[in-house]
């Protein structure tokens, strides 16, 4: 995805000083029911479901039986029933259909598609029936229904943005249905994947890549002089193809800015590279103007 014209980035000054909420059409929300919801729900994601408790939702994943990316879940501890946000929410409903034998567990749809409200200061804002959902910073909200009347709306090319700026990778965007979990970063790792829980589909295949100590590649954020193109090849300086462009933005801060998938040993901060002629750098965060 490319981000340009600058009218595509409406709310986001917004989004980076205070807060605004962005529409995300993929995150649909789901309730599991029945006695053995939490017991299934652990034989099919990659965090451990066993430390789920009220507060903050539990970040995992879904994967194919060879480990790549499938869905990005949250997980809701609510009592008597347990919600799940699913990104995309047919990920859930396929493995339901297909796994849920003769387990007691219900699923039902709650929302296609949440409003999500993320800037530096959502922490000082209270909504009735939002989930805690850092996205971006800390105090991230999504509820479904209606957006707050108080509350800005920003685009979703917005939320892009932001989320290159800050290093976060989105699954979905940066990931295809190749890529493994630990190759979209080591924060993204940790706070997705378990890996002293016990099995669940493609289980074997992550902790043999644990094991071995790393991915051959990762995701980073390349600081560029022009748009770069996504699926564009990135280079070494020698012209080694050493990996792609993901996504690119403008940002109004930092200027041109591109996601990569790129070999581990270029990846590293400041580390220099091509993408088509133009050299291009590996960005440390936090960025500096």
């Amino acid at each position: 995805m490319v981000l340009s014209a600058v009218d595509e980035l409406s709310g986001y000054a917004e989004l980076t000083t205070r807060y605004a909420a962005v529409w995300l059409p993929r995150a649909t929300l789901w309730c599991l029911s029945g006695v053995d919801r939490l017991e299934w729900l652990q034989g099919q994601a990659t965090c451990d479901v066993r430390k789920l408790g009220p507060g903050s939702p539990l970040l995992g994943c879904f994967v194919s039986p060879t480990g790549q990316l499938q869905a990005e879940c949250r997980i809701y501890d609510r009592g008597e029933v347990t919600w799940v946000v699913c990104e995309p929410g047919e990920v859930l409903k396929a493995r339901a259909d297909d796994f849920v034998i003769m387990e007691d567990v219900g699923l039902e749809l709650l929302s296609s598609g949440l409003w999500s409200i993320q800037g530096p200061d959502v922490g000082s804002l209270e909504v009735e029936g939002a989930l805690p959902a850092n996205r971006l910073y800390e105090g991230g909200l999504d509820l479904s229904g209606s957006c707050p009347t108080e509350v800005s709306v920003a685009s979703f090319e917005s939320f892009l943005c932001a989320s290159l700026e800050l290093g976060i990778p989105l699954v979905g965007v940066d990931s295809d249905d190749r890529t493994l979990p630990p190759e979209l970063g080591l924060g993204f790792e940790r706070s997705h994947v378990a890996y002293d829980k016990g099995c669940y589909q493609g289980q074997e295949v992550l902790q043999r890549i644990h094991s071995r100590g790393h991915t051959n590649k990762s995701w980073f954020v390349l600081k560029c002089g022009s748009l770069a193109t996504p699926g564009s090849a990135v280079t070494s300086l020698e012209g080694r193809a050493v990996g792609t462009v993901t996504r690119s933005a403008t940002s109004p801060r930092f200027g041109h800015l591109a996601g990569a998938m790129a070999k581990n040993e270029y990846a590293a901060p400041g580390s220099r590279l091509l993408i088509g002629t133009e050299e291009v750098v590996a960005c440390a965060f936090p960025l500096n103007q």
